[in-house]
């Protein structure tokens, strides 16, 4: 049993609970649960007294609770915002590395089909066309590159001298040029130079040059 005491008079209502419901404190009113319409301005309350099995008056203020439930979406919303800003910053920054050992794979690539790993089979000798110059610089016709592929030459000429200069022409084009400093590709004056351009085999070559210089002129099938 639960008695209500109002300016009015106790009313008494036969139920185990009882909400006081505030949509906004001027117009809160008391509902019992039981005893449908049966509500009271709260000015008008001046006590509710619980006997028995009766339980305790709650209080459910609606306004407040919609408030709290959309500070808390709100709250969601920023954090969820705020993650995928951060996943976004992530995958950018992924991309990026990717691209970079995208790079760096390419590089060493062309730098290991480069390096003289082992010495080709294929043996190549200078013979000289012309007498020594004032420079202490010569002209030789190269034998025994006929059939001999561009990477072969090239692991083959890059031994000998710290500085080789090579210029690699089919028919009546150049198409690449390209300087070794120290067995290592220093400048490529034209495209890059490729897997297939080093597999192409060499008709014959010529060079110039001297002691720690020499400049190869090389004609391809």
């Amino acid at each position: 049993m639960i008695i209500v005491k109002t300016k009015n008079g106790d009313r008494f209502i036969n139920d185990k609970a009882v909400t006081i419901v505030a949509h906004d404190r001027e117009k809160a009113v008391v509902n019992a649960h039981g005893d449908k319409g049966l509500s009271f301005h709260i000015e008008d309350v001046e006590g509710i007294i619980y006997t028995n099995d009766a339980q305790p008056v709650s209080w459910k203020d609606e306004g407040s609770e919609i408030e709290r439930l959309q500070k808390k979406l709100d709250e969601q919303l920023e954090l969820g915002r705020k993650i995928r800003k951060e996943y976004m910053d992530m995958q950018k920054k992924n991309d990026q590395l990717e691209e970079e050992v995208k790079n760096l794979r390419g590089l060493v690539n062309t730098l290991e089909e480069m390096k003289p790993t082992s010495a080709p089979k294929q043996k190549i000798t200078l013979r000289a066309t012309s007498p020594i110059g004032s420079d202490c610089t010569q002209a030789y016709d190269v034998d025994g590159c006929d059939g001999m592929t561009v990477k072969d030459f090239i692991l083959t000429v890059i031994k000998n001298d710290p500085y080789v200069a090579i210029d690699l022409k089919r028919g009546d084009k150049y198409i690449w040029n390209g300087e070794y400093n120290n067995q290592e590709l220093r400048k490529e004056r034209s495209k890059e130079l490729s897997e297939e351009l080093l597999l192409l085999k060499i008709k014959s070559a010529r060079a110039a040059g001297g002691w720690g210089q020499m400049s190869y002129n090389v004609k391809l099938y």
